[in-house]
């Protein structure tokens, strides 16, 4: 319904461009009346745009800050060892772009994550491949490393879902538990990898 419902925006705004009256079933609108047509026009595809940002883009998004470098941070994400230290411990695969990581979460079952962009000391996108957990696909995690002052800020932000998953509630969770995972064992060489006693899957 709210798709049909832009659509029809979409119409409207293609009329409003083109200043010729709206017809939605026997109402018409004279557009030519109105005097800051391309102000109002601007107006209106600002909140248009708003909309589909509503719509489609949902996200987890965490900050933690860590007594830690940001090449030490960056090193955390994207050394499989160190990815197993504090997130999954059977990681496998290949760290580079264009390469994929597989994290085991049991004997049978991965999710696979391709990498799809790293800046050292700066910025891992992964893409999630179908899987095990189905509404990930397609989603991604993109880890931001942030200069804080004396501590570093890693932002975690998990976006691109096609709807909001009934799982997303405990995905978030579960990020944040990581997050701190991950802060544990940069800062004390001991994390808190899967399954622990706050996200056990």
């Amino acid at each position: 319904m709210k798709r049909n419902y832009l659509k029809r925006e979409r119409v409207f705004l293609s009329a409003f461009a083109k200043n010729r009256p709206f017809q939605r079933g026997k109402i018409g609108c004279d557009l030519k009346a109105i005097p800051d047509k391309m102000i109002l026009l601007e107006n209106i595809m600002q909140l248009l745009s708003t909309k589909e940002i509503a719509m489609e883009s949902a996200q987890i998004w965490h900050e933690i800050r860590i007594k830690a470098s940001p090449d030490a941070i960056f090193s955390a994400l994207t050394e499989p060892q160190k990815l197993g230290r504090w997130w999954i411990p059977d990681t496998r695969g290949e760290s580079s772009v264009g390469k994929s990581l597989a994290f085991w979460f049991s004997p049978t079952a991965s999710q696979v994550m391709d990498v799809v962009e790293l800046k050292p000391g700066d910025l891992v996108r992964w893409r999630a491949a179908a899987g095990p957990m189905s509404d990930w696909a397609g989603t991604e995690v993109e880890f931001k490393i942030v200069p804080r002052g004396e501590l570093t800020g890693l932002q975690i932000r998990h976006h691109g879902w096609k709807e909001i998953a009934d799982g997303f509630p405990y995905y978030s969770l579960s990020w944040a538990v990581y997050l701190t995972s991950l802060k544990d064992f940069l800062q004390s060489g001991v994390g808190s990898p899967f399954p622990n006693k706050w996200a056990d899957g």
